[in-house]
């Protein structure tokens, strides 16, 4: 259940490649938070029904929370009573609620009307979809086919309490409630799936990154299995003691977000290490929600925040053939279109982004390095005709030395499915990886010889690699450790006494260039001098090696 909250600011944050946020405050709305809910682009935000003086509203933002406006009362919040989630399915939204059941919305959250309703469907604490069925989260899972019309209800098998969370992946469906359940039929039978879960009396939240399921266990900490089968394990490495009081995790491939007691945390390979992102401290996590580029998190006290995932983006209306650039001083996407044959008029849109492919699998052999960037190219009004893209090295700090090695791989659709290599040259006179397409969507570069690092030109990445003083200190029990990398790189970081026997490490694996920090908790440990060593080993022909130690202060 979303946590009680009493004042409210908005927040906005801007981040680079790596996932460490740097928030910062965006004050556009003040109230309680509840739920985070998205409509297309939408913003929706559920607020305290606890808070009295009114305070039970549900509010909407066309801008992504520069101002809001309040939904109409046609959604019957009160001061009991507020909206606990939102879902959509086509163009109908949905809103669930304590004591009012589910609501819809046919006009994009401005009015709304009631779904049928049973007894024990009065609270509805989780709503989720897959096509267009809806399912709701009570004491039981129910779905509808026909936008809450009617409902149909688990027959055998779930547990008999509330259920925070429903996911479903491919054919099977799981929930959180006293435990994970999984069903295969739909939803009308289900089985345990709790196998290495070390409680099942507090399972909040779920979500999905590539073959794995995870979930959140307040006081236990995140677990993850494979999808296959319920093989849970433990996955806390990096984040700090409170975060065994998790509270909320989501996906925004290829990042996972974690959300614990007073911290934020993110996650770039499926969970394995975790760094912070810095949310800002005496504040305790409620909520995510993600709309269009930006992903929300609401605290139990005082805050909202939005995390923003930066792209360049250029677009133009193309009317004939010839060279259109999508490139320019403020918006560097590094892309050309040489359209070569044309049948009508076309919007295209060409957007650069900062992070990399989310779960790519391809046609044929993959390639050894895949870009840690990505460019969409959408053609909003159509495109019939062929067209050069040209992707530009000369925008990139790629680390390029043999670019003749260098392909372009498309996919239908972004974020998922194969990518197919296309057939590419390179243009030594413009310094251009060419290829001819005939349609539009995801693009990433590939290499076997080189890797593809991120763009040149971000004031958001670091120029070289260093490492930070740790804060504070001195510390008790817990302190972070910053550090910087110029490119992707192998990194290990490990805490040393003064002995020189090891006591921690910290970071053991590759990690991709930008801001990264690692927390150590000294629990149980005794006070005294440590030091901590970060070696890296950049991974382009160009990049070295990198060792540093520095001391810091253990005092109980």
């Amino acid at each position: 259940m979303r946590s009680v909250v009493s004042t409210l600011l908005l927040l906005f944050a801007f981040v680079a490649n790596s996932a460490n946020s740097q928030w910062k405050y965006l004050t556009g709305y003040s109230g309680g938070v509840m739920s985070v809910g998205a409509f297309g682009d939408t913003l929706f935000i559920g607020t305290n029904p606890g808070g009295g003086f009114d305070s039970a509203k549900v509010w909407r933002s066309e801008d992504y929370g520069l101002t809001f406006s309040r939904v109409d009362q046609t959604l019957p919040v009160d001061n009991a009573n507020g909206v606990q989630c939102f879902a959509t399915v086509g163009s109908t939204f949905f809103a669930g609620m304590t004591v009012k059941g589910v609501k819809r919305s046919t006009d994009g959250g401005r009015t709304w009307q009631a779904t049928a309703s049973f007894y024990s469907l009065q609270d509805a604490y989780s709503l989720a979809t897959r096509g267009d069925s809806l399912f709701v989260g009570y004491y039981n899972v129910s779905w509808s086919t026909n936008s809450g019309t009617s409902w149909t209800q688990a027959s055998f098998g779930h547990p008999a309490s509330i259920t925070m969370s429903i996911l479903p992946i491919g054919n099977k469906i799981f929930s959180a409630s006293s435990g994970v359940s999984v069903s295969t039929d739909g939803g009308m039978n289900w089985a345990a799936f709790n196998t290495g879960l070390p409680n099942t009396s507090s399972i909040y939240y779920l979500a999905t990154l590539g073959p794995y399921i995870f979930v959140n266990s307040p006081g236990y900490g995140l677990y993850r299995s494979p999808i296959s089968a319920a093989n849970w394990q433990r996955m806390n490495h990096g984040m700090a003691a409170d975060s065994l009081d998790v509270r909320n995790i989501v996906a925004v491939p290829p990042y996972l977000f974690a959300g614990a007691y007073t911290d934020v945390y993110s996650s770039r390979d499926t969970g394995k290490t975790w760094q912070t992102t810095a949310f800002p401290s005496l504040l305790t996590f409620g909520d995510f929600g993600v709309v269009g580029p930006f992903l929300y998190a609401g605290s139990l006290y005082r805050h909202a925040l939005a995390d923003f995932y930066p792209t360049a983006k250029v677009e133009q209306v193309i009317t004939t053939t010839g060279s259109y650039s999508f490139n320019d001083a403020s918006n560097t996407t590094g892309v050309t279109l040489n359209v070569t044959s044309l049948t009508s008029a076309a919007l295209l849109t060409v957007s650069r982004f900062t992070d990399p492919p989310a779960n790519p699998t391809f046609v044929s052999t993959p390639p050894v390095n895949l870009s840690q960037y990505r460019w969409v190219i959408d053609a909003a009004s159509g495109f019939a005709g062929s067209a050069e893209i040209r992707i530009s090295l000369s925008a990139f700090s790629t680390g390029v030395v043999n670019p003749a090695d260098v392909k372009i791989y498309k996919r239908n659709t972004s974020g998922t499915g194969d990518f197919t290599e296309l057939p590419t040259t390179y243009d030594s006179n413009t310094n251009e990886i060419v290829a001819t397409v005939t349609s539009f969507s995801e693009f990433a570069l590939g290499s076997n010889s080189d890797v593809l690092d991120v763009p040149s030109g971000d004031p958001n990445m670091p120029a070289t690699t260093s490492l930070a003083q740790n804060f504070p200190n001195p510390f008790n029990p817990t302190t972070q450790i910053a550090y910087d990398l110029a490119e992707q790189s192998t990194v290990r970081l490990t805490v040393y006494n003064v002995l020189g026997e090891k006591m921690a490490t910290l970071v053991d694996g590759m990690e991709p260039a930008g801001h990264r920090s690692a927390s150590w908790n000294a629990s149980g440990i005794p006070s005294g001098v440590y030091f901590y060593k970060l070696e890296a080993v950049g991974t382009t022909q160009r990049g070295g090696s990198f060792t540093q130690i520095r001391k810091m202060i253990l005092l109980k």
